[in-house]
């Protein structure tokens, strides 16, 4: 439960103590997101800064982990992320769908966070997605069954060898 980057027109003065409420109010809400960045798609980088803090903090206070977009935005992320560790903040989830590059992964590892990879772990063109998921330590790394819109390569999956 959380709100997307893309959807800061949904964020009203009220929305961080409704998150709040309907996470308390229900036992199955067990993560707060998908919050994050996203400068692919956007590039109201203070605005979503606005929604992903407060969220971060309810994440803190009622001791959720969260599910983290960030699209090209992994540079403004992480230094977020660590100022408010060195501020003491607490931090545990998932990066999730990545598509960064290995550098920017290594960073959100060193933080404690999870990786997950979607369909488009398998997109021929995706290379650092591919160095990403080679990389990635075992018990780091999760499966994202995103949405269609991110589905496997079938063609490309078709053509891998069975020891892969």
């Amino acid at each position: 439960m959380g709100v997307h980057p893309l959807d800061t027109g949904h964020w009203q003065s009220d929305t961080p103590a409704v998150l709040r409420e309907a996470v308390l109010a229900d036992e199955r809400v067990v993560a707060i997101g998908e919050l994050g960045l996203d400068l692919y798609r956007a590039d109201n980088l203070e605005e979503q800064l606005s929604l992903l803090v407060p969220q971060l903090d309810l994440a803190e206070e009622v001791d959720r982990p969260v599910i983290i977009h960030c699209r090209d935005a992994a540079a403004p992320m992480l230094e977020l992320l660590r100022r408010r560790r060195s501020e003491g903040h607490r931090l545990r989830g998932v990066m999730h769908c990545w598509s960064g590059t290995p550098e920017e992964m290594d960073g959100f590892l060193e933080l404690g966070l999870f990786i997950s990879f979607s369909g488009n772990v398998t997109y021929p063109s995706a290379r650092d997605t591919h160095a990403c998921a080679r990389l990635v330590p075992r018990d780091r790394y999760l499966i994202d069954r995103k949405s269609t819109r991110l589905n496997s390569s079938h063609e490309w999956i078709s053509r891998m060898p069975s020891s892969a």
